[in-house]
């Protein structure tokens, strides 16, 4: 497992607003998708504001950990798929990151 430490800022950003507006303001056009509009890809058919923000539409931790759920990925808690050995890892980010 990867030791984070406790700053998380570099790497895993939170507690930011993930809207229309930001999706928008990104340097290279399209590089965010649109979390009012995007798809989460769980179950429910959910768009990413809806299945991922807070209530204040705000990138949080349990945006891409739940720990109380039963996750694809046991070690990290994940809700989406993740392994640093295949490379899987795109399925998750390429739920808000079009690249």
């Amino acid at each position: 497992p990867m030791n984070f430490g406790t700053d998380l800022s570099t790497s895993h950003p939170i507690s930011f607003t993930y809207d229309s507006a930001l999706a928008s303001r990104t340097k290279v056009a399209g590089e965010l998708r649109d979390p009012a509009v995007a798809l989460s890809g769980l179950s429910g058919g959910g768009t990413i504001a809806h299945d991922l923000l807070d209530e204040k539409g705000m990138m949080q931790c349990t945006s891409c950990h739940d720990i109380h759920q039963n996750n694809p990925d046991k070690t990290y808690s994940l809700r989406y798929a993740w392994s640093p050995t295949t490379g899987n890892d795109a399925v998750m980010c390429q739920v808000c990151h079009n690249k």
